[in-house]
């Protein structure tokens, strides 16, 4: 640990805590998060904004928000606390050099580490973790245990205790400035936040944006939860909710009337955060970040067939290790898929579904950490770097390099600068139990989608804000009169995505039908897609709304297609849903185009 490079207060601070941990070091891929609620105020300002302007997060010290911050003063109690764990180190200094609180992100959850404090979250850069101190339980609750990067047993006490899921972190402290442009690797939101000033502020940030799942409770949930915070913030959250459902806007928005008691809205949100949380994943989310996760993606709940997805995963493994040795050259995608003996297309959908973000973007970042690495070497000029890597000129380059990196190749090689890194990825096969997928394949012939269509940009988590403006101005007379045309299954209104990019990047555009699937006329003031005749796969299943959609489309591609003799194949995928009155449950059935594989 390096902590003479830091001002005094900070080199002590990290020096007392490493004087009284033990354990092993910490995977350095691990990455520390800091949440909180993105819609809260901060010194007459949206906490946003205030970030954007200082370009720095500040502790409680200097903000004095949050519950740290109503004892953060001398005397109070988080200054004491700070002085027990620190050795004093803090006692005379300024507030401006005091640390920052977030927590080890170790558990990988897509909504940070400690949801308790704010629904979404910084996620820090690799660098900042060596000038982290760590405690379990928080500070709070006067620990004993204690911990840094170069050794620590507290992961092992996380996991062994039985704390609710709000609780269950590893808080840290990191010592020094966290800047925005070079120590934060992206902004995570709720998708409530999606279309609002939110993520107009957010854009305002030298950071990139990114969505996770989403945390989303109905009332009736809400209400069958009387004892966890009392029944009196259920009755508080009935009364804020809207159209039966709270998600962190609204609890937000409440804030913001100032008609509440902010300690109410916020045993409201432990109760949304607790049992509205999304599901956590076993691979990284589909937001397109895909740099903090470990090396290799996980195939997760695999069924049956084991020796058969073990062949398939070891094609894509050879498939990956040939896009590894040709990244100075040209990749056509459609070399790799021979090797993985299937189509580029089904490639490029198992990818991204495996993966968690596009063909395209992978090979891009794995570039472009290579190099970084060659910038930082100094041996060859930044043009022939570019050069090598693909880029027609430097200019071209250094946009791409900063946009990953945060910095640009010249200033990166003057200062050394500590660089983001996509690690090589591989996949392996993982069991940890069974899932009923519910399918048949049906073989259907020519049919025409009929109904209301739109082009829209394609959101990878939550709901899609243009397509829910989309439904919403159809009128009801509109949506009876194309209901009536349906005359074949999938039966009723359903939800059509068709023309798609192929690298299925979020942000490109796809036609989306609000339609049914018939074989009758159409009218002429409606859209239409012929759909010519083939072999389509059906997937059913039914759950908690929307865990239960976002199950079916991830377990499609992760066990369905590893284990079965198909692939998908260009054309429309075709979902139809049913949620329950109250919002809580819902059935899907979603058609997907297959073919047949010869291998």
């Amino acid at each position: 640990m390096n902590a003479a490079s830091y001002p005094s207060p900070q080199a002590r601070a990290l020096s007392h805590v490493e004087s009284r941990s033990a354990g092993r070091p910490l995977d350095p891929t691990l990455p520390l998060t800091l949440n909180f609620h993105p819609d809260r105020m901060a010194g007459g300002r949206p906490i946003l904004v205030r970030l954007a302007e200082d370009g720095v997060y500040r502790s409680q010290f200097v903000t004095g928000t949050g519950n740290g911050g109503l004892t953060a003063h001398p005397g109070g109690d988080r200054w004491r606390w700070e002085s027990r764990i620190f050795g004093g180190a803090y006692d005379d200094a300024p507030a401006e050099q005091r640390p920052v609180y977030g927590a080890l992100n170790f558990r990988r959850r897509a909504v940070g580490a400690a949801p308790r404090f704010g629904s979404s979250h910084f996620r820090l850069t690799a660098d900042t973790l060596p000038r982290a101190t760590f405690c379990y339980p928080d500070s709070a609750a006067e620990p004993t245990d204690f911990g840094v990067a170069s050794g620590t047993h507290l992961i092992e006490l996380a996991e062994a205790d039985d704390r609710d899921m709000i609780d269950d972190y590893i808080e840290a402290q990191i010592h020094g400035p966290v800047l925005l442009d070079r120590h934060v690797e992206a902004l995570v939101l709720d998708p409530g936040y999606r279309s609002t000033p939110v993520e107009e502020a957010a854009r305002r940030l030298p950071c990139r944006t990114e969505w996770h799942a989403g945390f989303r409770l109905t009332v009736e949930q809400l209400r069958r939860h009387p004892d966890y915070r009392g029944a009196e913030f259920v009755d508080l959250g009935a009364d804020i909710a809207q159209d039966g459902m709270l998600d962190p806007r609204i609890i937000g928005d409440a804030a913001r009337t100032g008609r509440y008691d902010p300690q109410s809205l916020k045993m409201v949100w432990h109760c949304l955060a607790r049992f509205g949380a999304p599901p956590h994943p076993t691979r990284p989310d589909r937001s397109g970040h895909g740099m903090s996760g470990p090396p290799g993606c996980v195939l997760p709940n695999v069924s049956a067939r084991q020796g058969k997805e073990s062949g398939v995963l070891e094609r894509l493994n050879q498939a990956m290790e040939h896009i590894e040795c040709h990244l100075d050259q040209r990749i056509d995608a459609a070399e790799p898929a021979r090797i993985a003996l299937t189509s580029e297309y089904h490639f490029r959908r198992m990818f991204s579904a495996l993966a968690g973000m596009p063909l395209s973007e992978y090979i891009r970042r794995r570039r472009l950490t290579l190099a970084g690495a060659e910038v930082l070497a100094g041996e060859r000029t930044l043009l022939e770097i570019a050069v090598r890597h693909g880029y027609t000129s430097g200019e071209a380059f250094a946009r791409a390099f900063r946009a990953m990196h945060g910095v640009g190749p010249g200033e990166a090689r003057r200062t050394g600068a500590a660089l983001r890194s996509q690690p090589r990825m591989s996949f392996h096969l993982v069991v940890e139990g069974s899932s009923s997928m519910r399918y048949r394949i049906v073989e259907k012939e020519e049919f025409r989608v009929v109904g209301r269509k739109a082009r829209v940009p394609l959101v990878h988590e939550g709901v899609n804000p243009a397509i829910a403006e989309f439904i919403r101005g159809i009128g009801q007379e509109t949506v009876r009169r194309i209901a009536e045309l349906s005359d074949q299954e999938p039966e009723g209104i359903v939800s059509v995505s068709d023309n798609l990019d192929d690298s299925r990047a979020e942000g490109t555009e796809l036609d989306y039908y609000h339609a049914v699937v018939t074989g009758g006329a159409v009218p002429e003031d409606l859209d239409a897609l012929v759909v010519p005749a083939g072999t389509w796969a059906v997937f059913e299943n039914s759950g908690p709304f929307p865990q239960a959609l976002q199950y079916l489309w991830r377990d499609v591609f992760t066990q369905w297609f590893p284990s079965n003799p198909y692939r998908s194949r260009p054309g429309p995928e075709i979902l139809r849903t049913r949620v329950s009155q109250d919002g809580g449950q819902a059935e899907a059935e979603l058609w997907i185009p297959v073919e047949r594989t010869t291998a």
